[in-house]
This record gives structure tokens, sequence and C-alpha cells, in this order.
């Protein structure tokens, strides 16, 4: 993920698979981060699909906000948020508009835990980006982030951090 956003998620469609939360709010805050100031309440929007009938805006409305031209730069980035609850009935129109993206419009799918076949044979031209660390991996993740905070840890220290606080990613953050 973090290569693809360093060349600007050049790609138009993308899905973040990751059975970890914190991972997708991670991705998601790499990406307004590549929003200029100013601009984020105008060409950077999420949509979440989970909530109360009423408060989950019909995908029609979405559709449209990613085939609308972007407020004051040439690129808008549009995320919608647990695409395992899309509902059958709008996963033709997910499909439609993939076959035919707009060309101003980034959008950004984010999916909760593995993503089935079925759904990613639906989800052609969209490129699958899984988030997830697996835990052999999780003492170098936390060393990478502790270094970006300015903070040098050493294998064992990492190491005794993952033994006390468990693998939950947030928690280690």
């Amino acid at each position: 993920f973090l290569d693809e956003s360093k060349k600007g998620l050049p790609g138009l469609n993308y899905l973040l698979a990751s059975s970890e939360p914190f991972l997708h709010a991670e991705a998601l805050a790499v990406i307004r981060k590549m929003v200029p100031e100013g601009e984020q309440d105008f060409n950077y929007q999420v949509f979440d699909l989970v909530g109360s009938k009423d408060s989950v805006l019909p995908f029609d409305y979405i559709l449209d906000i990613l085939n609308t031209m972007p407020f004051f730069s040439g690129h808008k980035f549009i995320v919608v948020e647990n695409l395992q609850k899309l509902l059958k009935k709008d996963q033709k129109k997910l499909a439609a508009y993939l076959g035919s993206p707009s060309p101003v419009s980034t959008l950004i799918l984010t999916h909760a835990g593995v993503v089935k076949k079925e759904l990613k044979e639906m989800l052609k031209g969209v490129k699958l980006i899984t988030l997830d660390i697996s835990e052999r991996e999780i003492p170098a993740w936390l060393n990478e982030r502790a270094r970006i905070g300015g903070i040098e840890l050493s294998s064992g220290a990492a190491e005794y951090l993952v033994a006390t606080v468990g693998t939950d990613l947030g928690l280690l953050s």
C-alpha cells in the first residue's frame, strides 16, 4: 500500500482488505494527507455501508459523487468502507461503475476480513491490497512505527512489547 501511495495512487479503483480495523484507519489517514489542505472537505469523502437504514446513503448517491467533477483540483478520493455489507442490488451498480470508472476520482473500497472469490471476480479492474501483517512481522512493524516517531527500539524491546501487550496493532501503536 505504501508503495502505491508514494506514487499518488495512480489507479482509479482500490480494495483495501484487512481483518484489523486499525490498518484501514492508518491507510485512510495516508490517503487523506494526499489531498491538499483546504480541499479535504470537497475532494476526500468517506461513506460507511454499516449503520442504521436511515444513516446509510443510497449507493446511487455515492456513484453520483464519484462521477461529479472535483472542486479546486483535478482529482478526488472517495472511500466506501465495509464493502462486505454492500447489498446485492448495489453490487451490480458497482460492477457497472467499475466497467467505466470516472477518470477524475479514485475509489477506495475497504473490506473487513478475507475477500471471497465471488467478490474478487465482480471487482475486475480493482487493485486488491491486503493490509494484514503476520504475527512474525509485528516486531519489525513496531520498530518502524517507533522509528517514525523518533524512538529507537531494540529487537528485544519490540518483542517484549508484543509479549506484554499482544498482537493488537492499535494498542501497540
